[in-house]
């Protein structure tokens, strides 16, 4: 007999309940969420680093 890991338990069940599919597209949805989210806090870092820039250009 074959030894099975715990990972290949979990795909056996995922895949008998059809529940992997709906798990990755969750995944998936919540990527999309977190994306979004991700690029404003970039935007406002990079708009913060600009605005001390700028800060240090004028007294320089």
């Amino acid at each position: 007999m074959i030894p099975l890991t715990p990972s290949d338990i979990d795909e056996a069940n995922a895949d008998g309940h059809g529940r992997k599919d709906k798990h990755q597209n969750s995944r998936a949805k919540r990527l999309n969420e977190a994306v979004p989210a991700l690029r404003s806090l970039a935007d406002a870092q990079s708009a913060a680093l600009g605005r001390s820039k700028r800060r240090q250009n004028k007294q320089g």
